[in-house]
């Protein structure tokens, strides 16, 4: 993959290209022909510094920087390799229709539009764990996940509850009917889930407002460590943020008044670089990694229900005629260099860069 550097300069050429036959006749009409259905994306960037210490000596640069380009450079051989690009500036749609259902068909390509223009979408970001994803330099470091699951729904089998019940159908923060209530039948009314994890730190974080009653609320640490959060009876997102326990890493709500009644919405665990939550990713059976997250006719599929291979996306079940089918997710372009030789100029110790890298991408159809 092409390295995200912090010595990138500007400016930056992007240039898509297509390649079309003219014939020109004598009465001064033509007859044209395209030879591409989808352009070929062109790349130039720059690169002003470039560290090559192994101890980071030119400050924000990173350590070694240099040797990240043209280590990528080498390992391609020139012009003879590929790899993959996240452009910072085009890597990423939300809910982008590729499809409607007919009751039939079971196979769709994920597409992305600019404009009035569609083209297909061959290289996706499909990690299967959580994963480091800086490209839009995300102060979290990670890919958004969301490690818990069915978290639409608390009633569900994956939550654990006790001395607790919960009813759904209750509006939530963002006007729709997707909340729900967790009500304390006895004292401490307990809802929660919990993950075998690897990582160093996570967030837990949910949306909450008080419904009856005065008793003390607390929403749990991903290591299991009781805090207390204040509720009014307005929408507010609660996050705790931590190292596991013992291996695993919670997502807990406690009600501690028998009574007492809590509208939850949005429940996540994520695996993160910070303290604070990332987007709130529904899930339903399946964790979410940050890959593709379809919904048809908007309401979430599981990952479980369909396979992707080179973004064709092939359902188990054909959705519905007239269903509206939409992804959110990251996309690459799957690139070579232009040639076999790239110029880098040292003119400090240690302090490199490079004035002209030009990639294009390979044209998937």
């Amino acid at each position: 993959m092409f390295p995200a550097l912090a010595g990138q300069g500007w400016s930056v050429h992007k240039k898509p290209t297509f390649a079309s036959i003219v014939a020109s006749h004598v009465s001064g009409r033509e007859v044209r022909s395209p030879n591409y259905a989808n352009p070929v994306w062109q790349f130039e960037l720059t690169f002003d510094g470039l560290d090559g210490a192994s101890s980071a000596q030119y400050g924000g640069l990173g350590a070694q920087s240099l040797q990240s380009l043209m280590g990528l450079f080498l390992q391609c051989q020139g012009q003879f390799g590929a790899f993959l690009f996240y452009d910072p500036s085009d890597y990423a749609v939300a809910a982008q229709l590729f499809g409607t259902g007919d009751g039939a068909t079971t196979a769709f390509q994920l597409q992305r539009t600019l404009g009035g223009f569609s083209e297909p979408v061959t290289q996706l970001f499909a990690p299967g764990a959580p994963t480091l994803f800086q490209v839009a330099g995300s102060p979290s470091g990670f890919a958004p996940n969301n490690l818990v699951n069915n978290s639409g729904s608390l009633a569900n089998a994956s939550w654990t509850r006790t001395n607790a019940s919960v009813t759904s159908g209750v509006a939530d923060p963002f006007g729709g009917t997707a909340a729900q209530t967790v009500t304390a039948t006895t004292a401490n009314g307990v809802v929660f889930q919990r993950q075998v994890v690897t990582g160093a730190n996570y967030v837990s974080s949910i949306w909450a407002r008080r419904n009856t009653g005065s008793g003390l609320v607390y929403l749990r640490t991903p290591g299991n460590t009781n805090v207390a959060i204040t509720l009014t009876s307005s929408w507010t997102r609660f996050s705790m943020s931590g190292a596991p326990s013992g291996g695993f890493a919670y997502s807990v709500l406690h009600v501690a008044s028998s009574g007492d009644a809590v509208d939850v919405y949005g429940p996540q665990l994520e695996q993160s670089l910070a303290t604070t939550p990332g987007p709130y990713f529904q899930t339903l059976a399946s964790d979410y990694y940050g890959g593709p997250w379809i919904t048809a006719a908007g309401a979430l599929v599981d990952a479980a229900a369909y396979t992707i291979a080179n973004g064709l996306v092939t359902f188990a079940s054909a959705p519905a005629a007239g269903a509206a089918l939409a992804w959110t997710g990251y996309f690459g372009f799957l690139c070579r260099f232009d040639g076999d030789d790239l110029d880098f100029e040292q003119f400090m110790s240690n302090l490199w860069k490079a004035d002209s890298v030009k990639f294009r991408s390979l044209r998937a159809q």
